[in-house]
């Protein structure tokens, strides 16, 4: 049963409860009550455009929106572990880090590269270029560390958290099976 109340509690991304659908809608019901959130803030370790393109239509409308970047962790079974000539800590780990966001510029690059001609993206793209453009969105990439968190946070009168398991794409707000708690 999908949920698509303006405060969404639970969502999978199974049977139209996408977390895209519960953020437009939360954010429209919202807008019509006259309380669009002062921001929006966004934590996802990968991004691509139709991910936003996904909620543009109503986000457009929050005053500032805060776009943090990270770089997803390497599974454990995959981590290198340090060898004897290795450096020592912290700057293995700030090396292997920043292997990771190499491989995720380029894997952003490359999901660029791909990205189909058709209308949806071009549509995806020129919005996303008008966001960036409007002074209404601040993006940064957290180099510090591995960032794995993904929270949408809306800040202002009507406060609300949605957390879990989906990254700022298209697959992590529409078609992956994920797991996002609300809370208000």
């Amino acid at each position: 049963m999908a949920i698509m109340s303006n405060k969404p509690d639970f969502v999978d991304n199974q049977d139209g409860n996408t977390l895209s659908q519960a953020i437009k809608n939360h954010l429209k019901v919202l807008k019509e009550a006259g309380k669009t959130p002062d921001e929006l803030c966004i934590s996802t370790a990968y991004f691509n455009p139709n991910g936003l393109q996904s909620i543009f239509k109503e986000a457009r409308h929050v005053n500032s929106i805060k776009l943090l970047l990270g770089a997803e962790p390497t599974p454990e079974s995959l981590r290198p572990i340090r060898q004897v000539g290795d450096p020592q800590e912290p700057e293995f780990t700030n090396r292997v880090v920043s292997k990771a966001l190499n491989k995720l510029s380029e894997s952003i690059k490359r999901d660029r590269n791909y990205l189909p001609f058709d209308l949806e993206t071009t549509d995806g793209v020129r919005n996303l270029l008008e966001f960036l453009n409007s002074g209404k969105i601040e993006v940064r990439r957290y180099e510090g560390n591995f960032l794995h968190a993904k929270a949408f946070i809306f800040r202002g009168d009507d406060k609300g958290l949605l957390s879990g398991s989906s990254n700022l794409t298209y697959a992590g707000m529409n078609r992956n099976l994920e797991l996002n708690l609300g809370h208000y």
